[in-house]
């Protein structure tokens, strides 16, 4: 069965802010094996090559922090040298159940690490100091597909016409929601809704992945995006555009125009990952 994944992203400072401190990166990562040199023939040695995996990846630098542009851009830089270095980014889940936990674990040890990266640096420029940023990760390979996250930022899964949150935002709003201490709607106009309790960087060491797992059904449509898409638009509006624009460009700069239609208060990235299956 082949796979396809296409991709639409879109990031905009929005009317508020004097900067843009989201990130966002669409990579694609294959696996290959190229002999250079051997003592067997190259009928017995052939190059071999593996199903090419794809990553996408949001950042928001944390709103009120110092230096949140700079902090983005280093989970960037530091989410690419973890993919580089890691070799068992292309192993399917299922395909070893028993090694679910190592890879869970591994993954936590990653973000560990970037975390203390994040925080290292801050203390070695302290212009910089309290940096911090969200992550929202998915690795697709073939039909599995791995969210990591931490922070505000989200993901979301559109299947069968229906939208779908798969992250939850580590904020002290969320956490009085979980408690029942307010509603969903008191959430949006609470005076500690932008304060995020989980994050990479910040003054202190400690950070807590979220990890799921899901298998992707043909013309699912991934969104990653920040809170500057989420706070001003209404999911109801969100999942319209999604079911009304196939093509997933065209998408990503209508849901950037949207929030800034509610007055882009925040800045503002979105990207789309449609897959589809065929034969």
């Amino acid at each position: 069965m082949k796979t396809t994944v296409t991709f639409g992203s879109a990031t905009h400072i929005g009317m508020v802010r004097r900067a843009n401190e989201d990130q966002y990166m669409i990579a694609r990562l294959s696996k290959v094996f190229e002999v250079l040199q051997a003592s067997l023939s190259s009928d017995e040695l052939k190059e071999l090559s593996g199903q090419a995996a794809y990553l996408v990846v949001v950042s928001d630098g944390i709103g009120g922090m110092v230096a949140g542009e700079q902090a983005s851009t280093m989970v960037l830089q530091q989410v690419q040298r973890y993919m580089v270095e890691a070799a068992k980014w292309f192993f399917r889940w299922y395909e070893d159940p028993e090694g679910v936990n190592k890879a869970i674990e591994d993954l936590q040890k990653g973000l560990e690490r970037i975390d203390q990266a994040i925080i290292e640096a801050a203390r070695n420029q302290p212009s910089l100091s309290g940096m911090a940023a969200t992550l929202t990760v998915a690795r697709i390979l073939g039909s599995d597909l791995v969210i990591t996250h931490v922070g505000d930022s989200r993901a979301y899964l559109f299947r069968n016409n229906k939208l779908q949150q798969i992250t939850k935002d580590h904020t002290v709003t969320q956490m009085l929601v979980d408690s029942g201490a307010i509603s969903e709607e008191d959430a949006k106009h609470h005076h500690m809704r932008n304060i995020v309790l989980n994050v990479l960087g910040g003054k202190e060491a400690g950070v807590k992945g979220e990890i799921h797992q899901l298998i992707l059904n043909n013309n699912d449509r991934l969104l990653l995006c920040t809170d500057g898409l989420t706070n001003p638009v209404e999911l109801a509006e969100i999942e319209e555009t999604l079911r009304s624009i196939s093509d997933p460009q065209k998408a990503c700069d209508a849901l950037i125009q949207a929030a800034l239609n509610h007055g882009g208060p925040d800045n503002i990235t979105t990207v789309i990952a449609d897959y589809q299956t065929s034969g």
